[in-house]
């Protein structure tokens, strides 16, 4: 029988039996039932002990699978530092703890019939030796056959009871899954604006106006007060130290992240007020973390579109020269690139991630230090055919590198959160000082 079967059934025979056992002896019915409130309190104590074990238990789970996605993915370093024995700790600590929360389960789930059972059968013993006693020396009104059939209705009430019991620590262990499920969903979700209209294709101008942006828990601001408009096809930088804020800027643009003040405005349309999709629609982000997935180059050149062209991958390919090493393949285009596309370099997926922004034709383009893991010589390459595809349209490019600060047409500088100088290469060279120390230090040497 099905568990929600039983939680169906054994309720029904149980009620059957009571009112079998009041309607034969109603008082003695009610002397066998104080050992209820007894079983209640037993069941609930160990469908508690098994909800803790079971969420401590898939916390446990969690924690294994990311040691293991950590070490996995880390091999080549662990190898490199000969930390294998250190990682062979840390795991064995960590299934330690998973191993202990599911004995813990087992024992409590095992005990809880034995339990429900032991109880059952002391007040059954008790409760026919008291009826029989009040039989025999016909202190109650009870012949020897009713008195059997009485016996017999109490046994069917606990039967019902103990394999109930084992029904309340499934639902407990349901319970526990359920509640770390229901925290993800709790989560706060992105605003979404039903029947927001449409944006149209940027052609205009994007304007930040008093954005603010505070993280959750976080005791000062990551952005405060910017403000910040930006031409359509124009080619902005963002410089800074480490921490200013430039990866928070870019991820406000397709609403990554919702600021917590101010406003952000396409051709002078509050992103806020339309169309979540419409918006992502008209940009492509290429960061400089490469996300390739576990499919075929062509499948990850063409992600966000449905039914490109193979004329389409293949030009945008060439652009971003992935056909280079593509032709090389014997499967070409159709090669699986395994998980996290572990069979290629660094350069190579960065190669691929441009591709990828090129076939989506976007408005605006974010570039996250998208040429961090490309070698001089593709560099070069690269930058002179993002060159022609960036013509007409606007990009926002988070620079470490000189030669992304000489393409930009206008460049912000950052720290702490607000933008503190923009303007042109020379000119901020001759009148913000923190430009000039960053230029010295990270760009001067790439030049």
């Amino acid at each position: 029988m099905t568990l929600f079967g039983k939680t169906l059934v054994e309720p029904a025979k149980a009620v059957a039996s009571l009112v079998g056992a009041f309607v034969i002896s109603w008082q003695m019915t009610l002397i066998a039932l104080v050992a209820g409130p007894f079983a209640a309190v037993l069941i609930r104590t160990f469908g508690k002990i098994i909800r803790r074990s079971t969420k401590r238990a898939l916390e446990n789970w969690a924690d294994m699978l990311a040691v293991l996605e950590e070490t996995l993915t880390g091999i080549r370093i662990v190898k490199a530092y000969t930390m294998e024995a250190a990682e062979r700790k840390r795991f064995h600590r960590v299934n330690r703890q998973l191993y202990k929360q599911q004995r813990r389960m087992a024992r409590t789930d095992a005990a809880t019939s034995p339990s429900i059972e032991a109880l059952g059968l002391t007040v059954g013993l008790l409760a026919a030796g008291g009826a029989g006693y009040l039989v025999l020396n016909h202190k109650i009104d009870m012949d020897i056959e009713d008195l059997i059939t009485w016996m017999v209705m109490l046994a069917a009430i606990f039967d019902p009871v103990r394999k109930l019991s084992k029904v309340a620590t499934r639902f407990q262990r349901g319970d526990a899954a359920a509640e770390r499920i229901f925290e993800i969903r709790d989560r706060q979700k992105e605003k979404r604006t039903p029947g927001a209209p449409m944006l149209p294709r940027l052609s205009g101008s994007i304007e930040l106006a008093g954005v603010e942006y505070t993280y959750p828990n976080a005791n000062s601001p990551a952005l405060c007060g910017i403000d910040l408009t930006i031409q359509a096809g124009q080619t902005v930088a963002i410089v800074g130290p480490n921490g200013c804020g430039k990866t928070t800027l870019v991820s406000l643009l397709p609403r990554l992240l919702e600021p917590s003040g101010g406003k952000i405005l396409f051709d002078g349309r509050d992103v806020a007020t339309h169309s979540l999709r419409s918006l992502r629609r008209q940009i492509a982000l290429v960061s400089q973390d490469t996300v390739i997935f576990n499919a075929t180059i062509g499948e990850n050149i063409s992600y966000g579109l449905r039914r490109p062209k193979p004329q389409q991958i293949l030009d945008a390919a060439k652009k971003a020269y992935v056909d280079e090493f593509v032709r090389e393949l014997p499967d070409g285009y159709d090669t699986m690139v395994g998980q996290r596309g572990a069979t290629l370099s660094g350069g190579q997926r960065q190669r691929i991630a441009i591709a990828r922004a090129i076939l989506r034709d976007p408005a605006v383009l974010i570039f996250d230090e998208a040429l961090s893991q490309i070698d001089p010589d593709s560099e070069q390459r690269i930058s002179q055919a993002m060159g022609e595809f960036i013509t007409g349209r606007t990009a926002v490019m988070i620079a470490h590198r000189f030669q992304t600060i000489l393409a930009a047409d206008a460049i912000v500088v950052m720290n702490e959160g607000q933008i503190v100088a923009l303007g042109p290469h020379k000119q901020l060279l001759e009148t913000c000082e923190l430009y000039t120390q960053l230029y010295n230090t990270q760009f001067g040497n790439a030049k």
